[in-house]
């Protein structure tokens, strides 16, 4: 009412949102090396809250925490002794902000018993010729990672320290066609963690393409070739199919070159590889024998030609003839004694041919399984032991027993000697042989097939050869002459296979000298063809027979101690 007693209407007061005070008991929770924990009451009139945190690194962007009752928020991936600078406000339902609250937090530093997480997804992502590219997860809190590499084969071990925003790196400057062995490990500082582990093979270098053999004289061959892109010359092989000696030329940017001096006859082998600088690049392999080139077929001989073998038909065992012959005998001739340059030629008969039904030996393929060799080539010697083992009939008792022992850091036996009694069954326990993969154990795998194989309680007979197979393509990382010394002491027979990079000096030290060739060398593994029948034969024959019966007879030797013979 006013002065003159009249009624006045009043507005009715606005409503104002009541200011938002300040988030209260904002505080540490708790914390590690790596984490923290914050925590805070509610506040009156607030709907969700706003938590803002930084680090040495930047700025963590704003993190609403939604609902009321939601009072709690973890920060992770922190570095170990860090600070964190923590603030907290609250958001009302009128979009506006209450008044922040800051604190502030070091995380734990790292203690000697606290572990450091290991570097998760590890994966190879490419291959080149010289280089391996990596990738893997990001793990929380570390400062960086260390990547180390190593060649399957030994020597050192090389590394790198990677920053932790980095998830990838490319190992470069590594050899072709090798196998490396790649670790990965979180860094805290100066503290590595436990390493992943992965490995990989870089990709092979161009071979040489067209290798052929030309113009063959009776002492001599002209061999020829397509050109290599980026080589900066080649390196040119050749011997004696049955020979170890090997004489090497090295070439510029030729493509051919005339070997001379061959005998008559003889089957060579001649392998070239193209060179990059100093590395030596896959070799390419070509067979030829030595023989006249013969003139076409003529109607007429000459008659001052000298007389001319003719071949005898089969129904015809008399005296070979030596005669002028027709045109027609004389193609005969010249078709049996041509030679595909391009596939593993006839070895020669040798003087005795085993009857192989009427063998009876032990025999123990000791087979290398190492990562240099690869998936690929080792199945070429699964083919290898699988053709050796067709030449035998009688597999089991009453013949020939085999057993099969693949090395690599340590052997591992596939089937003893008296597994099998049948040559079926035999054959497909070969074609399901895995690979494996790691060092080269030799001689330590030697000593375990001596020991441990050749047992009466694994099969072995008193009464027949026993034989030890290896097969290898590189240099044992061990001793090798403790266990060699052991086999001859014990009569046990080595032939020994190499193949690739093996060393020939290193397998005769395993394979002592004996009256029957013991050592076989094939350049590559799809030469395999070309010492198979000579393996066969030495592996059937008397002198090998002999020499057991020899070592049988001798028995006043004392075995080396520590090992014992049932």
């Amino acid at each position: 009412m006013n002065q003159n007693g009249r009624s006045v209407n009043k507005a009715p007061p606005t409503a104002l949102p009541a200011p938002l005070g300040y988030v209260s008991n904002f505080e540490v929770v708790s914390y590690t090396s790596t984490s923290i924990d914050v925590g805070w009451s509610p506040i009156v009139g607030a709907t969700e809250y706003k938590v803002t945190w930084k680090t040495d690194d930047g700025y963590q962007p704003p993190v609403p925490v939604p609902g009321e009752d939601v009072l709690f928020q973890r920060v992770e991936g922190l570095r170990p002794g860090t600070a964190l600078h923590s603030q907290a406000s609250t958001p009302s339902t009128a979009n506006t902000e209450g008044p922040e609250i800051s604190l502030s937090q070091f995380t734990a530093a790292l203690s000697g018993s606290e572990l450091i997480q290991t570097v998760r997804e590890v994966k190879v992502v490419d291959i080149e010729v010289n280089s391996i590219s990596l990738s893997w997860r990001a793990t929380r809190g570390v400062t960086g990672y260390k990547v180390s590499w190593s060649h399957f084969q030994g020597g050192g071990v090389r590394s790198q320290l990677v920053p932790a925003p980095s998830t990838a790196f490319t190992i470069p400057a590594l050899q072709a066609s090798s196998a490396y062995k790649v670790q990965v490990s979180s860094m805290l500082g100066s503290r590595e963690g436990s390493p992943a582990l992965v490995t990989a093979r870089t990709l092979d270098l161009p071979k040489v393409n067209g290798f052929t053999a030309l113009n063959t004289t009776d002492s001599g061959t002209l061999l020829s070739w397509g050109s290599v892109g980026g080589a900066s010359g080649y390196l040119l092989s050749w011997r004696h199919i049955s020979e170890l000696d090997t004489k090497t030329e090295t070439l510029g940017l030729a493509t051919s070159y005339k070997v001379l001096d061959l005998l008559y006859g003889r089957t060579y082998i001649f392998t070239i590889r193209p060179l990059y600088g100093e590395v030596e690049g896959p070799v390419t392999t070509v067979y030829q024998r030595i023989l006249q080139p013969v003139a076409p077929p003529s109607s007429r001989l000459d008659p001052a030609s000298p007389p001319v073998a003719v071949a005898v038909p089969p129904g015809d065992r008399g005296t070979p003839k030596s005669s002028p012959t027709p045109a027609r005998t004389l193609t005969s001739v010249v078709t049996m004694a041509a030679v595909t340059p391009t596939s593993p030629p006839p070895v020669p008969k040798a003087e005795t041919t085993p009857l192989l039904g009427q063998v009876k030996a032990d025999i123990v393929f000791l087979v290398d399984e190492s990562s240099s060799i690869s998936a690929n080539n080792f199945d070429k010697i699964k083919d290898f032991l699988f053709r050796a083992a067709t030449y035998f009939p009688i597999i089991g008792p009453q013949g020939t027993q085999f057993a099969l022992v693949p090395f690599s850091n340590e052997p591992r036996i596939v089937f003893r000697l008296n597994a099998f009694k049948d040559r079926n069954s035999l054959l497909r326990a070969i074609r399901a042989l895995r690979y494996g993969g790691g060092n080269t154990r030799t001689g330590q795998s030697m000593g375990f097939v001596l020991e441990d194989m050749f047992q009466e309680a694994q099969g072995m007979r008193q009464d027949v050869a026993h034989v030890m197979v290896l097969i290898t393509d590189g240099r044992a990382q061990d001793d090798v002459l403790p266990p060699s010394r052991m086999a001859r002491a014990l009569g046990v027979s080595i032939l020994a296979v190499g193949v690739a990079n093996a060393d020939l000096e290193e397998l005769k030290l395993i394979a002592a000298p004996t009256s029957y060739k013991n050592i076989f060398f094939s350049p590559t593994f799809e030469d395999f063809p070309s010492v198979e029948r000579e393996f066969i034969h030495s592996l059937c024959s008397e002198a090998l027979q002999s020499e057991y019966q020899l070592a049988d007879q001798s028995s006043q030797l004392d075995p080396p101690l520590g090992t014992q013979r049932s």
